[in-house]
């Protein structure tokens, strides 16, 4: 990874994603806050489709919709996984929008984030 990355952080991960997602079986957890004017749900979404559609093969399908993501039974945020039905690879992507939370989203929305990374390793299996 570390040689991925060398060439600097202003460098696209773009096609190291693609690779990892082709090929791995590992999962992969992208967060934002709602309100995070510097890199939040826009910019990744803008990301993601540039992703699929310069490494992922035409005609296959690629987004699964958001879903709710909840917290003791209140509408906290958005989640979504990819890739979708895809028999490339075994690694999967999941994104989780996570609402009233900006840039610091442990600072912003702790209770949010402990669940999220509980969920995403599996202690309370829902991403």
């Amino acid at each position: 990874m570390a040689a991925a990355l060398k060439t600097g952080e202003m460098n696209s991960t773009i096609k190291f994603i693609a690779d990892i997602l082709k090929s791995d079986s590992v999962r992969i957890l992208i967060y934002e806050g709602e309100r995070d004017g510097c890199c939040g749900p826009a910019g990744t979404n803008q990301w993601l489709n540039k992703m699929h559609k310069m490494y992922w093969p035409a005609g296959k399908s690629f987004f699964y919709d958001y879903e709710p993501w909840m917290i003791n039974s209140v509408h906290q945020g958005e989640f979504r996984t990819f890739p979708k039905g895809s028999s490339l690879g075994k690694a999967t992507l999941s994104e989780v929008v996570v609402y009233g939370a900006g840039h610091l989203l442990p600072m912003d929305e702790p209770e949010a984030a402990l669940k999220m990374l509980n969920d995403f390793i599996g202690v309370e299996p829902s991403i």
